[in-house]
Parts: structure tokens; sequence; C-alpha cells
């Protein structure tokens, strides 16, 4: 019969937890970030500040801030929601958008079309600029997705773009489409 392999089972080893919301795991160090969702527990400064405690000295770290690249350069990968099948054959276009949320120029600062991997870039970029990323699928059944992102600070070569997934996947008969 398997034996647990949490906390009490492997003391030699330490746990640490963070959660947004209740509970504790027993003989891990649990760290309570409140008033934040799950992606923000893993992102926030808080969140940082604890895990830089539990794997260092116990002593904060002496900065948290997030500081700029010089340059920005875009990878990023479309994957279907809950299925993660790459969205082969997709359009992709990405729009500088202005302060009002709309588009800055009358083209795309990029446009791709998506091979089998799902995976576009390198996109460089501008500072200080917000973006929209429109994924349009090749199947006629699924409608654009939109993604809009504030300006990036730095380098990025995870943006993934979820996609809904094809009507009579698995994941596709959970949702419902217009």
């Amino acid at each position: 019969m398997p034996t647990s392999r949490g906390p009490e089972r492997s003391r030699s080893c330490p746990f640490a937890r963070l959660v947004a919301g209740v509970g504790e795991i027993t003989g891990a160090t649990n760290e309570k970030v409140p008033g934040i969702d799950h992606y923000s527990v893993a992102t926030s400064a808080p969140s940082f500040i604890a895990l830089w405690k539990f794997f260092g000295d116990g002593t904060a770290p002496t900065m948290t801030d997030i500081l700029p690249d010089d340059a920005v350069t875009l990878h990023a990968k479309a994957l279907t929601l809950g299925e993660n099948g790459a969205e082969d054959g997709a359009n992709v276009r990405i729009w500088a958008l202005d302060e009002n949320g709309q588009h800055r120029d009358a083209k795309p600062a990029f446009t791709a079309a998506l091979g089998p991997d799902g995976k576009l870039g390198p996109f460089a970029a501008a500072l200080g600029l917000s973006y929209a990323f429109v994924v349009t699928s090749k199947a006629a059944d699924k409608p654009p997705i939109t993604y809009f992102h504030p300006p990036f600070l730095r380098s990025d070569a995870l943006v993934y773009l979820r996609t809904l997934p094809a009507p009579d996947s698995l994941a596709g008969t959970l949702l419902v489409f217009p």
C-alpha cells in the first residue's frame, strides 16, 4: 500500500505553500497572501518575499521591484483551453494600443500564421505600450479571442494565448459557442 509523500512523511525536505484562500498543509510553511487571485499568488511581490525567505536565510530580499529591460522581445504560444492542443493554422495579430485601448495604427504591429506547434515570435514590443493579441482560428466555428496586455517591462518567452477548443472535442462539449 502506498504511503503519504507529504511533509509528515519527509521531514528532511521542507515544504512551502502559498495560498490566497484558506487551508493549511500540516508540517509545511503556510503563507497566506490575502486579497489576490491564484495567478497573483504565484507572481506577486508578497509571494516573492515569502519564497525568498523560505529558500534563503529567513531575511527579506533587498529589492522586489521588476526592473525593465532596455528592449522587450516576446514569444507566444496559442493553445486550446482544457486540452492544450496547438492552434495550428491560426492567425495572430498583435496591435499596439493607445491610452484609450484603441488601435494606434491602421495595421497590426505583428502578424503571424501559426504552425503545428502553435508558436509565434520573436516580436519586438515597444516599451511603454499596451498590446492586444487577437487569435483567429482557421476553424470557422470558433470565434476570435482577444487578449489585452499592459506594457511589458521585460522580455517574455512564455506568453500563452488560450483559444476555444473545437466544439466536438471533450472540452468543447462543455462550452456553449455563439
